[in-house]
């Protein structure tokens, strides 16, 4: 993901910001300029329907608009008298925010159902109150399990499925693969394409999972995963969200400072430094781009803190002393070794 600022100050913003962290602008994403607007004055108007529920961050294209383009195409959303599934349900509209933006990043729309569109795109965010909920696409329907966005549960399925790897974005990722098969796949030159590399997706779909779970392929030979080895859908799918990883995790390396390295102070032993100014040069392009990096691959933020001026301040009286307990350390061991 590109590097995003404060339209008022210039600090650094995340794709999830609020507000500057900085100077405390109230800020609003705009998907068409893939960049943050103020939202002060006449321009709070424009603020999406779900931002008060700290649901989502962006900017409606017109002020009679209810939602954004992103909350448009929720066609069901959890009950909002429950705060765990309003916080569940906040996860997946993080998530999916950036599926959309990488969708946007390759040129590609996403039209809501009803926009004119054959197979326009819609979200169906289901919790077990719902009945059996079944992660999956269906005709540009894309229905996410609510229970995904507890990263215990999630986790918890993971290790009982063997899977290396499964998140929020991750899903969004997977699922739109199968919408952007039906859309831009499912008739015309590009299914024989399809078939040619990925097999005859006309085999007995519920056989194949059937097939596949009693007797699981040797995959890693020629699929990215042992999903993928399932069924043509799948592993188009499977591919597709490989796909996303890959150029949303590049783009946010090439824009970061490890991609693209800022000016710092050189640090060779940052134990040994006794500029903390220099240790800091070096650990903010560091630990920015760690946090974005994770962040693309739907993970956690590996360093999820912000330094202000005053914890700086501790942190360098913290060096301070220990330096200097360091310092005394070598003197008394030198003593005792002369003595």
């Amino acid at each position: 993901m590109r590097k995003f600022t404060c339209p008022t100050c210039d600090t650094r913003l995340y794709f999830e910001n609020f507000v500057c962290e900085t100077c405390s602008s109230s800020l609003a994403f705009d998907p068409r300029t893939q960049g943050f607007e103020r939202l002060d004055g006449e321009e709070s108007v424009l603020a999406c329907g779900n931002r008060n529920l700290n649901v989502c961050n962006w900017r409606k294209a017109n002020a009679e608009d209810a939602f954004c383009q992103s909350c448009r195409l929720d066609r069901t959303i959890p009950r909002l008298n429950d705060e765990a599934n309003v916080e569940l349900w906040r996860r997946l509209e993080f998530a999916k925010r950036r599926v959309l933006y990488d969708l946007g990043r390759l040129g590609l729309t996403t039209p809501a159902r009803g926009d004119g569109l054959e197979l326009g795109l819609a979200f169906d965010f289901l919790a077990a109150a719902d009945g059996n909920v079944v992660t999956g696409h269906d005709g540009g329907l894309i229905t996410i399990n609510l229970a995904e966005a507890d990263d215990a549960r999630r986790e918890q399925i993971r290790t009982d499925l063997h899977e290396p790897y499964r998140t929020l974005v991750g899903h969004f990722r997977h699922e739109c693969g199968h919408y952007l098969w039906q859309r831009f796949v499912v008739s015309g030159e590009e299914l024989e394409r399809f078939r040619a590399v990925f097999g005859d997706e006309r085999r007995d779909y519920a056989q194949a999972l059937r097939d596949h779970y009693a007797r699981p392929p040797e995959w890693r030979t020629q699929f990215v995963s042992d999903y993928a080895a399932s069924h043509p859908w799948e592993d188009w799918a499977e591919c597709a969200a490989h796909y996303l990883h890959i150029v949303s995790t590049l783009d946010t390396f090439i824009s970061s400072p490890l991609g693209a390295p800022e000016r710092a102070k050189p640090v060779d032993d940052p134990y040994r430094e006794s500029d903390f100014d220099a240790v800091l040069s070096q650990w903010f392009p560091l630990a920015e781009s760690l946090n974005e990096l994770n962040r693309s691959m739907g993970l956690h933020d590996p360093y999820p803190f912000v330094l202000t001026p005053a914890t700086i301040e501790k942190l360098r009286l913290v060096q301070q002393i220990l330096r200097r307990a360091a310092a005394s350390d070598a003197t008394m061991a030198h003593a005792d070794a002369v003595g």
